[in-house]
């Protein structure tokens, strides 16, 4: 069995071969206009392999909305790079200071957005492209592409993330982050930064949707490259594409629905705050089961009596409450608690101290 990390629920992961992906999401599927599509792709020069980049989206035959290039090895000296546009796409770069490394973002020209240079980096640990892009019929999204150099310091380029993503939780808006991060997801209990990465980014509500290897070599399979939203509102289908551009595989996320304006679907949790446990057992005992199943002519009819009744009754006394977002994360991991996450942050906090 591959390697793999927890799933979000919601989430539909597999490995597509181009024609798998065609079939399943190519340009004549039915949802394709209400859906968010994303992919990202490590390419190790945009310029030198873009002949095999563009075979691969005619491959795959899908209107993407947003794509990210990780090691576009555009930098600050040929930043004049020639014939990578691609049709019906703005395309915008943050080049490296170093020769390998670098990102972009090919945009879909129908978006209306703007970079957030407030939060864009460039350093000796990683390059990060950051942009924000106008939604009418949902809050804004905003587009994160990064890449972390190997072997970078990860303390260094942990302290310029969480600031960046805390800024971003703050705002309440829905947020993307693809790139190759260079931490193995598949290790992140036996290896103290990736766990801290991992720690960092489920505390500010965000989850990877890339969970099986994305590298892998004759002797290695690591989970270095990613796609993390910060949302569970939408039903997903995400993973990776086996397609040979670079030594990574290129992930793909689209979120179903994402841009309709359909109202999302409401969560709701049972509410034990005012639960009698005594006085839900009295109305129970009140009840004349032979009176009320006089008149029933079936099992059937018995069985909608009782049903009714005891649903009413419940309801009474611990009725549904909508939940709001954050809590509803939680409870798609019920497992972290307010307790358990106090003690993430401060994790996280010891970290950077130390």
């Amino acid at each position: 069995m591959d390697p793999e990390i927890n799933i979000p629920l919601r989430v539909n992961f597999d490995y597509y071969a181009p024609t798998e992906f065609k079939d399943s999401f190519g340009a004549r599927s039915h949802n394709i206009n209400s859906s968010l599509s994303v992919l990202h792709s490590n390419v190790r020069s945009i310029q030198g392999n873009f002949d095999k980049f563009q075979q691969m989206l005619f491959d795959l035959d899908h209107p993407f909305d947003i794509i990210g290039i990780s090691e576009s090895w555009i930098n600050h000296e040929n930043t004049n790079v020639v014939n990578i546009d691609l049709p019906n796409f703005h395309f915008i770069s943050q080049p490296t200071e170093q020769r390998a490394g670098g990102v972009g973002f090919y945009i879909k020209d129908s978006f209306t957005f703007h970079v957030r240079n407030d939060i864009n980096k460039c350093t000796d640990e990683c390059e990060m492209l950051w942009v924000e892009i106008s939604n009418d019929k949902q809050k804004n999204l905003i587009c994160g592409i990064i890449y972390r150099h190997p072997n970078s310091n990860a303390e260094i380029f942990l302290n310029h993330l969480t600031p960046i993503l805390e800024k971003i939780n703050s705002e309440g808006k829905f947020c993307l982050i693809l790139g190759d991060f260079n931490f193995n997801l598949l290790n992140y209990e036996n290896h103290s930064h990736t766990e801290e990465f991992l720690n960092t980014l489920n505390s500010n509500f965000f989850e990877p949707h890339i969970t099986k290897p994305t590298r892998i070599t004759d002797h290695t399979s690591t989970l270095i490259d990613n796609i993390f939203f910060n949302s569970i509102d939408f039903d997903c289908s995400c993973g990776n594409i086996i397609y040979n551009i670079s030594d990574h595989l290129p992930n793909i996320l689209i979120i179903n629905d994402f841009c309709s304006s359909n109202k999302k679907e409401t969560i709701y949790k049972i509410d034990f705050t005012k639960f009698d446990k005594d006085s839900l057992i009295d109305n129970f005992k009140s009840i004349n089961w032979i009176e009320t199943f006089q008149n029933c002519h079936n099992v059937d009819d018995m069985f909608k009596s009782f049903f009714d009744i005891s649903s009413e009754i419940i309801n009474t006394h611990i009725p549904l409450k909508k939940v709001l977002r954050k809590e509803a994360k939680f409870l798609e991991n019920p497992w972290i608690t307010k307790d358990l996450q106090t003690s993430i942050q401060m994790k996280c906090k010891l970290y950077k101290k130390y």
